[in-house]
């Protein structure tokens, strides 16, 4: 009985350290990274066009490199209702 308890302990342990690992390395950024935002474009004959962008990053291509590799990237332009 005390032997099983004892493996329980240590399960749990591992269980912890694992989960603390995941999520330090999440928190690293080792996973990819997505940006959106939107703007509003004013053209030269007063119309006005909303702007939206996404920027998908993936990992680093290198273990030394500082920034990420661009997966993807799509702007849309839409005009604005008045």
């Amino acid at each position: 009985m005390r032997t099983i308890q004892l493996r329980l302990k240590q399960i749990a342990k591992l269980g912890m350290i694992l989960m603390m690992g995941a999520c330090m390395s999440a928190g690293a950024g080792l996973f990819g990274h997505s940006m959106r935002w939107k703007e509003e474009m004013r053209l030269h004959d007063g119309r006005v066009l909303l702007v939206e962008r996404f920027y998908n990053l993936g990992g680093y291509p290198a273990p030394d490199a500082r920034e990420r590799r661009p997966l993807d990237e799509t702007i849309t332009f839409r005009r604005q209702q008045q």
